[in-house]
């Protein structure tokens, strides 16, 4: 007995349920996106887009002298968005460097605005505040507060799951 032929309302062929190959075409689809994936250039997108979120996240606090915890998603979501863009694949390590990029973008981010406003306080030039830092950890851990890491957990969160696909792993 053979199979009866579909056949649209507009009179085109459907494929047979023995003529479909899911498992086949999701193989294809992994293979011609592992060919195109680049972590080289998800790295620097990362990097791009944690400079870009450095700056602009850095300089807005420093004028309004406050850091919005909603930065943080901002660094997250444009960092994963120059992975995801530059990287071109679906790997769980464009994850890892979309997360690495916006914890260390929100870092940059908080320490300008930091050192922007502390050299305003002083009356010095910023980079002669900058120059006249002896230790950077000592810098680092006294600006830093609890309700900081909170928000770096979310930078990171978010790079690390908007930089490639998530769904495409769970196939």
């Amino acid at each position: 007995m053979s199979t009866p032929e579909f056949r649209s309302q507009t009179g085109g062929n459907f494929l047979s349920p023995e003529e479909v190959d899911l498992v086949a075409g999701f193989q294809e689809q992994a293979a011609l996106e592992a060919a195109t994936e680049s972590h080289a250039k998800g790295f620097l997108g990362g990097a791009l887009g944690a400079l870009a979120c450095t700056l602009v996240a850095g300089i807005f606090s420093a004028l309004s002298g406050h850091w919005y915890g909603f930065f943080s998603m901002g660094v997250g979501f444009a960092v994963a968005y120059g992975v995801r863009k530059m990287g071109k694949g679906n790997s769980a390590q464009l994850g890892l460097i979309g997360a690495t990029s916006a914890l260390l973008g929100c870092l940059g981010a908080y320490h300008l605005a930091n050192a922007i406003v502390m050299a305003r306080q002083e009356g010095v030039p910023f980079f002669e505040f900058v120059q006249g830092i002896e230790s950077w950890s000592g810098f680092m851990r006294d600006v830093l507060g609890p309700k900081d890491f909170f928000f770096y957990a979310v930078a990171a969160y978010f790079g690390y799951t908007r930089s490639y696909d998530a769904a495409a792993d769970s196939c």
